[in-house]
């Protein structure tokens, strides 16, 4: 089963959050712990993620959050953070697509 992803914007009241949100890479796969549940991601996947966070929070107006839906689970992030978090997303994509290339010799 593949997980459905929806990044939009929304102007509303952030909730502070508890959830500890990671990112990593291991054997050419990036995987975005949000609490203590991990989302698998492609390259490919985890790139274009990253980048649309990036863009809805640059795009984003004053009092508007970045909202992620994860099968139907919405995050909600500051445009700081989600710049944070897209850019960590890029960088872990890269990081898994040089392993690739590393093993795929």
């Amino acid at each position: 089963m593949s997980d459905k992803i929806e990044i939009t914007r929304k102007k509303a009241v952030y909730i502070a959050s508890t959830l500890v949100i990671r990112v990593r890479s291991r054997h050419g796969l990036v995987y975005w712990f949000i609490g203590a549940k991990p989302v698998e991601m492609t390259t490919t996947a985890a790139h274009d993620t990253g980048f649309a966070m990036v863009m809805q929070a640059d795009q984003a107006e004053p009092g508007e959050l970045v909202i992620v839906k994860i099968n139907g689970v919405a995050v909600q992030f500051l445009p700081h953070n989600a710049k944070q978090v897209g850019g960590a997303l890029l960088r872990k994509a890269d990081d898994a697509d040089d392993f690739q290339m590393r093993v795929n010799k």
